[in-house]
Formats: structure tokens, C-alpha cells, sequence
């Protein structure tokens, strides 16, 4: 992934792909986005579930790791997946920029930082 700009479109498709075939299988989605952290300049695929608050990150992993192993024409590393709690500060803030919009669009947040997170860029999905 190029590390200039945004995320090239093929990773914006996969990661819609991936956050709607986790909601098709009964995951909860709370909000999901790609961003470019400043620190190392790679680009991560955040998402938000009340799964890691109710069963913990190691099952939630591992869950989301079987879906994206049953769907291998999504094109979505492991390595790429932060997932983190609907509870969350930062889940938290995307939803409250998302709910500022005016429509349910997948939008570019072109902001610095997302709570404690220094971003270059990010990319988020509107969860339906």
C-alpha cells in the first residue's frame, strides 16, 4: 500500500467488503475506518465492535480472522486489522464525526488526530 495520500481504492473496496461480510455474519460493527498513522506511515483497517468489549481482543481476532479466511477475494491482511471496542474513546469519536455529516457516505477525514491516535489520513465507512 503506497504510503502517500490515501489508500489505494482496491484496499477502500476490500475494506467495505470485509466490513459488510462481518456484518452479514452477525458481527457487530460499530464503526470502521482505514487511517495512516504519523508515527509509521502504514495504513491500518480500524474496527470497532462491541465483540472486544464483551468477549475480549483474542476472540474477537479470532472471529474476524475465520470470516476473512472464508472470504479470501477479500484482500485485507491480518496485519492490516486493529480491531478495538465499541466502548472505546476512539470508536467514540468516529461515530460522533460520522453523525456530524450531513449523508451516509464513506467519507475521507482529512483531521490530524483521532483521540489519542496522530493520523496522516484516513479513510472512514459508513456502517449501515
Amino acid at each position: 500500500m503506497a504510503t502517500d495520500s490515501l489508500v489505494n481504492q482496491q484496499k477502500l473496496d476490500a475494506g467495505r467488503e470485509l466490513v459488510d461480510h462481518l456484518k452479514s455474519a452477525a458481527i457487530d460493527v460499530t464503526a470502521a475506518f482505514w487511517a495512516q498513522e504519523s508515527y509509521d506511515e502504514s495504513w491500518y483497517l480500524y474496527i470497532a465492535s462491541s465483540m472486544v468489549d464483551s468477549d475480549g481482543p483474542a476472540r474477537a481476532y479470532s472471529k474476524v480472522y475465520g470470516e476473512l479466511l472464508d472470504k479470501p477475494e477479500i484482500v485485507v491482511a491480518p496485519s492490516e486489522i486493529k480491531l478495538i471496542g465499541a466502548k472505546s474513546p476512539l470508536a467514540a469519536e468516529v461515530v460522533a464525526i460520522q453523525n456530524r455529516g450531513n449523508a451516509p457516505l464513506d467519507t475521507r477525514y482529512r483531521g490530524r488526530q483521532l483521540g489519542d491516535l496522530f493520523i496522516d489520513d484516513a479513510y472512514f465507512y459508513h456502517v449501515k
